[in-house]
């Protein structure tokens, strides 16, 4: 199980909008130690593995491309359970 802490360090440095300099994004990618992590409001990539985002994912990610204030948030990634892998299509 991974635990994604999105914090104030990569709130202040997430770019709105992108898929790759999210903050979601930018913490992800800090605990699997890589940076071709992706997500949107309901999925989130890692390497070629799609995962199910929690929903409390998908609130932050539409306050923080609105512009809004968002807080730091912690949730986990079953990296054993990925929705689909871009390798078996």
């Amino acid at each position: 199980m991974l635990i994604i802490e999105v914090t104030n360090a990569e709130i202040n440095v997430g770019i709105a909008g992108s898929i790759w300099k999210c903050p979601v994004a930018l913490a992800i990618g800090k605990v699997v130690g890589r940076n071709n992590c992706s997500c949107s409001n309901t999925r989130i990539r890692i390497g070629t593995n799609m995962f199910e985002g929690p929903p409390e994912m998908d609130a932050f990610i539409k306050l923080f491309d609105s512009g809004k204030e968002v807080k730091p948030f912690t949730f986990t990634i079953d990296e054993t359970k990925p929705l689909f892998s871009t390798e078996t299509i």
